[in-house]
């Protein structure tokens, strides 16, 4: 992983973050209370939660990087006891694959 790894990440986020809170805050008026009260506090958080999510580009850079498919949604999470599991990692199945290969090794 690099440092532009995470920019783009941060960049991303933040980006989905205020799209989110955009249809919050759209919708947030035909809301009754106090739904409508908990709406507008997390819209004013706005700022906040981007700076939260921005604070990444001043952490170390670590890990590593890997391929998933994009499409996980809670209907592939499963509550088990106190562990979450995921399950399906295939993907979209109309979405086309790339092919991985394994590295053969030279003995």
């Amino acid at each position: 992983m690099r440092s532009d790894d995470l920019e783009r990440w941060a960049a991303t986020v933040a980006d989905e973050c205020r799209q989110s809170l955009g249809l919050l805050s759209s919708h947030r008026k035909a809301w009754a209370e106090p739904l409508a009260g908990l709406a507008q506090r997390v819209v004013e958080a706005a700022p906040r939660l981007v700076e939260r999510i921005n604070r990444v580009l001043h952490s170390p850079v670590a890990g590593v990087k890997t391929r998933l498919h994009g499409d996980l949604h809670l209907g592939q999470v499963l509550l088990s006891r106190d562990d979450f599991l995921l399950i399906d990692f295939e993907g979209e199945p109309t979405h086309p694959r790339r092919a991985l290969r394994q590295a053969q090794r030279v003995a």
